[in-house]
């Protein structure tokens, strides 16, 4: 089977009402974002994009929007904006990549979109977020409304330390600090923040998982799926916690949810 290195060629494409051929731009070596898969916004095609002079290092999705992270530390997020996931201070519907500006010149290190909820980290060390704030997952506190179009600064009711890594669900966001501590916020209906069974419905500011700090120990990977979350320690033990319809805390039982971070025993190995 022939390869086609996709970043080096050009692609020609034939006007159909004149005949001309034309080249369109070369895509980059590295740095081109690719995107397909049906959307309400486009056809059902393969596209492509980049940001010209300035690479694209890192990008996020959530249920109907998109949010990409460039070398020079820029944002921008295109796609559905119904509850202001786009960070772009309106609501309507953005079809191509825009910079949230309103964030400069602080750089964005890393990005994390939701269902539509989007959280940023920055280089100063703030935590910005924008979209649905239904069940907390923007951390913003309990006195905004139920959804915000610009960045708006996530409360720490404690000194913060530097986050390493986001991730977002459906309405619930992790972080992961330096020092290997994990920060959960937003739904907990599922047990997905990992609280345990006096833990609260919904968390409206960051709440640091210390009791798994004090049994697993520092954390070096976190992940959200819609109703549930994902930790693996620094030693390599995977724990899962939250909904477990469909089998997806691969604990054994498909019926039993888990409040708390609990070890995928069945994997004997360390995970990476």
């Amino acid at each position: 089977m022939q390869k086609w290195d996709l970043p080096a060629m050009t692609t020609i494409k034939m006007a159909a009402d004149k005949g001309h051929v034309h080249h369109e731009p070369e895509v980059p070596q590295s740095g081109a974002i690719f995107t397909f898969g049906k959307s309400k916004f486009a056809e059902n095609a393969p596209s492509k994009f980049w940001i010209k002079r300035d690479q694209i290092i890192a990008m996020s999705c959530g249920d109907e929007h998109t949010a990409v992270v460039t070398h020079t530390g820029r944002l921008f997020t295109f796609g559905s904006n119904e509850f202001g996931q786009l960070g772009l201070g309106h609501n309507n519907n953005v079809l191509k990549p825009s910079c949230v500006k309103v964030l400069k010149p602080d750089k964005v290190l890393a990005v994390a979109c939701g269902k539509a909820h989007t959280v940023v980290a920055m280089a100063s060390g703030r935590l910005w977020s924008f979209g649905s704030n239904a069940e907390g997952q923007l951390g913003i506190g309990p006195n905004h409304q139920d959804s915000v179009n610009v960045p708006t600064l996530v409360q720490f009711s404690f000194e913060m330390e530097a986050i390493v890594a986001l991730e977002a669900g459906n309405s619930h966001t992790l972080a992961l600090g330096q020092t290997g501590a994990v920060y959960v916020w937003g739904s907990n209906k599922e047990g997905q923040l990992g609280l345990g069974a006096e833990g609260e419905e919904s968390l409206f500011v960051p709440t640091k998982l210390s009791a798994f700090m004090e049994s697993g120990g520092p954390c070096k990977s976190i992940s959200c799926g819609y109703y549930h979350s994902a930790i693996i320690s620094d030693q390599g033990g995977l724990y899962t916690f939250g909904e477990a319809d469909g089998g997806k805390l691969g604990l054994g039982d498909a019926t039993k949810d888990a409040d708390v971070p609990t070890p995928v025993d069945s994997i004997q190995e360390r995970v990476r």
